[in-house]
């Protein structure tokens, strides 16, 4: 009778049925994480080197800058500070500069013929300049046509005509105060002016094109002819005089 054997104890392996579906996926996700690693170590060591360049970059033009600094004289360099201090204090002179001869220009520009200045007092304040006059125009008409010409004027901050009164010749006299703003005085307006009007502009013509103009041909000049020359009249000649024989006083007598 042959033995039969009995036992309880699975003899292969038994691998459950969604497991071994699985599998696939699992080694899938693996080769991307390795991916993934190895893409990470690749872009930390591009990053380090780059760190390692720009250091390098950095220590040489430290370098650089180190031995062109002690190429630099800095006696010339204290120099240099020197002028350059002086070149901005006269800027600044330069920009700040008051010339009253833009003012008298204004002046002599804007005063009525009628009219008169015989005293001129000025003064400097904060951004303005104060100027004081006293003259002597031909009627109260031709104050108030003054007064409306300063008036008109850029820079006038404030005007006041005061002390009218007529005089023995029956003229008016009269005193005006006048603040300007210190803009319009400045020398370097002055300047961009006299510029500006001493430069001609061109003015704009349009470009035509050559237009040809027939020469005409040398007239031929004509061969003078000779003259001939007037005749010469005869010469008559001279009729010469018979001598006389001397007479002797002796047979006379």
């Amino acid at each position: 009778m042959p033995d039969i054997k009995t036992t309880f104890i699975p003899q292969k392996f038994m691998m459950p049925k969604g497991q071994a579906q699985g599998r696939g996926s699992v080694d899938l996700a693996n080769i991307i994480v390795w991916i993934l690693f190895v893409a990470s170590l690749l872009s930390v060591g591009i990053l380090y080197g780059y760190k390692v360049i720009l250091v390098n970059n950095i220590e040489s033009k430290l370098a650089d800058v180190k031995r062109a600094k002690e190429s630099i004289d800095p006696t010339l360099v204290e120099t240099l500070k020197v002028i350059d201090a002086k070149l901005l204090a006269g800027q600044q002179l330069v920009d700040n500069h008051v010339a009253l001869s833009s003012l008298f220009s204004l002046l002599e520009k804007e005063t009525l013929r009628v009219l008169q200045f015989k005293n001129f007092d000025y003064n400097s304040k904060t951004g303005v300049a104060v100027l004081r006059m006293g003259g002597e125009a031909r009627d109260y008409e031709t104050v108030a046509l003054q007064s409306d010409a300063l008036r008109a004027l850029d820079g006038i901050a404030e005007i006041t005509f005061s002390s009218l009164k007529l005089t023995d010749k029956g003229r008016v006299s009269f005193e005006v105060d006048l603040e300007i703003d210190k803009d319009v005085l400045l020398y370097q307006k002055t300047v961009a002016l006299t510029a500006d009007v001493s430069t001609p502009t061109p003015a704009s013509s349009p470009v035509s094109s050559p237009v040809s103009v027939p020469i005409p041909a040398p007239k031929p000049t004509p061969t003078p002819v000779p003259t001939p020359p007037a005749p010469t009249p005869a010469s008559t000649p001279t009729p010469t005089p018979t001598p006389t024989p001397p007479t002797d006083p002796q047979g006379e007598s």
